[in-house]
Parts: structure tokens; C-alpha cells; sequence
């Protein structure tokens, strides 16, 4: 179990969770294995959670997603770029492991979501020619869900979903396409996949980080999405649902080059997001936008996150 930041590996893989403040977030020790670091009050060390019958590959992608903590679905890759996951129920204390018995690229990255007010979980990968794949858990079996096109090879995939009314009540998903461009492609609820190359950043760095979340406020929905720069820095892009324009700005602090981000946020509204920005080595940075810090381009919170 990793001791110290130096412990992380350079460039892991980093997926985040939460319900409201309490947070985990997931990344990946030198020697490969799985680990956490853990919100409830304080932050501290958690657990090593590679699953029960596979072990992630070194360099593996990570994706997350949970219902309230109850439930945490979390996916990774093996040696032999199958997509693995481990899950934990609450009430048990014990993680499971699982098999989607999906071949993926050996340099897919991964996104997923629960889908508001169902148990259907969307996991998302890239296929060896390059195409965004989709498959979706019923709750007890896996099947193939819609094809999104092709994205540059290794491009980040990060994933939102939200609930209602109309075609809101759905999924919105942001990757690299060939030409370097920043797309969202949008799946609604009995619409199904459309609207898959609306450009959100145009030639953003190529093998850019992105991350997306979401918070409502009334019956509006507030989409952000976050990428890395040129400059070891990252972005912002806001979608207000009421908003004419929709602004970018580069948030405070600096990354180490081939950082991965993730991002969550709760009700207040609290915005989180999470990279290597160099502290002790390999350290993970928090940035923060919320009570902490609300200022146009926000502020480091927790820097380093255990273990540190």
C-alpha cells in the first residue's frame, strides 16, 4: 500500500466520487495496484482495490461511478486490455470483481455513469480502430449500447448524466476527436444518440486530460468541463442551461505534464477537481470552487492528498 506521494505513479489514471462532501478518489501506485484517497470529515488514506479475480495493467485507465456512495462501480483495464471492474456494496464492507468481456484498444481510456433513476450503468471505451464504444449494465447482464464515432487514439472519454425534463434527462459525453478538437456527443432518454460532434474547444493540446460534471440549480442544469493546456494548466468551460454565451477560463494552478483530471461537485454549489500539479513528486492536487474559494478561476485546496 502506497506510504507516500512518491508511492503514486506519475501520470495514473485519477476517477472521483462522491456524495456531496463526502468524496474518494481513485489512482494508481508505482507497483500498479489501485489506490484511494478518502474525504469524511478529513482526508486520510483508504484502501487498495484491485478486484478479487483481475489485476489493472500498469498505466491503466480508471472510471467511477456510484450512487450515493452505496454503490461504487469502479472499471480498469488488464495485460490483456480486457475491461475489468470491482464494485462495492454498501452494508458488506467487501468489493466484488467483475468481467464487461470487452476488448479495448491498448490505449483506451475509459468513462462511465450511472443513468439517473435507473440501475443502468454506461461505460464507455475505445475500440483498436478507434471508434467510442458504448455498452450498458442492466443490472445483471452486459449489452452493446450505440457506436459515437472515432476519437483520436488515447483520447480521454469523461461522462455525465443527468435527470429531466426532455431530452435533459440523459447523457452528454466530451473526447478528442481526430482533428484535436473537444466534442460532445448527447444521448436523451427515447431519442437515443444524437447531436455526436458539437465542438466545445477547437485544437486543444493532442492526448489533452477532460473531465465534466454537473449541478442543477431549480431546473437548470450547469455542465463543466475541464481540460489541460499548453501551458501545464487547465481550462474551464461553462454551459448554463439559461446562458447565451458560454465562457472558458484557466483555472489557478499548474499540472505536471500528462496529468489526468477528474472532476465532482454537490449541492451549494461545491466544484472539485483533481491532478498531479507536481507537490512532493507525484502528489494529487485539489482545486476548489465554492465557499473555500469563489473567485473567477478558483484556488488549490488540499495539496497533496494522502498518502502525502
Amino acid at each position: 500500500m502506497a506510504t507516500t506521494a512518491t508511492d503514486i505513479r506519475h501520470g495514473t489514471a485519477i476517477a472521483a466520487v462522491n456524495k456531496d462532501d463526502k468524496i474518494r478518489v481513485f489512482w494508481q501506485s508505482q507497483t500498479g495496484r489501485i489506490e484511494e484517497s478518502v474525504y469524511d470529515g478529513g482526508w486520510k488514506s483508504g484502501g487498495s482495490y484491485n478486484s478479487p479475480s483481475y489485476t489493472a495493467k500498469l498505466g491503466s485507465p480508471l472510471a467511477a461511478c456510484t450512487r450515493d456512495l452505496n454503490t461504487i462501480s469502479l472499471f480498469f483495464v488488464d495485460a490483456s486490455d480486457h475491461v475489468r471492474s470491482t464494485y462495492y456494496q454498501s452494508g458488506t464492507n467487501l468489493w466484488g470483481g467483475g468481467a464487461t468481456n470487452q476488448v479495448a484498444a491498448a490505449y483506451t481510456k475509459l468513462g462511465a455513469t450511472y443513468l439517473p433513476g435507473t440501475s443502468e450503468i454506461h461505460l464507455f471505451f475505445q475500440l483498436p480502430n478507434n471508434d467510442i464504444q458504448e455498452v450498458i449494465w442492466s443490472g445483471s447482464s452486459w449489452s452493446t449500447g450505440g457506436n459515437l464515432g472515432p476519437a483520436l487514439p488515447g483520447s480521454s472519454i469523461a461522462v455525465t448524466a443527468s435527470e429531466g425534463p426532455g431530452d435533459g434527462h440523459g447523457i452528454r459525453v466530451y473526447v478528442q476527436a481526430p482533428n484535436l478538437d473537444i466534442v460532445q456527443k448527447c444521448w436523451s432518454v427515447g431519442k437515443g444518440w444524437w447531436s455526436l460532434d458539437y465542438v466545445i474547444e477547437a485544437g486543444v493540446p493532442s492526448g489533452s486530460a477532460i473531465t465534466v460534471t454537473q449541478f442543477t440549480s431549480g431546473a437548470d442544469v450547469h455542465l463543466r468541463v475541464y481540460w489541460t493546456g499548453h501551458s501545464t494548466d487547465f481550462w474551464q468551460w461553462c454551459w448554463d442551461s439559461t446562458a447565451v454565451n458560454h465562457p472558458k477560463k484557466a483555472m489557478h494552478g499548474k499540472t505536471i505534464q500528462g496529468t489526468d483530471l477528474a472532476a465532482i461537485c454537490w449541492p451549494g454549489t461545491e466544484l472539485r477537481v483533481y491532478y498531479q500539479g507536481g507537490t512532493k513528486a507525484f502528489g494529487i492536487t485539489e482545486w476548489q470552487w465554492g465557499k473555500g474559494n469563489s473567485s473567477a478561476v478558483g484556488g488549490t485546496a488540499q495539496d497533496p492528498l494522502p498518502p502525502a
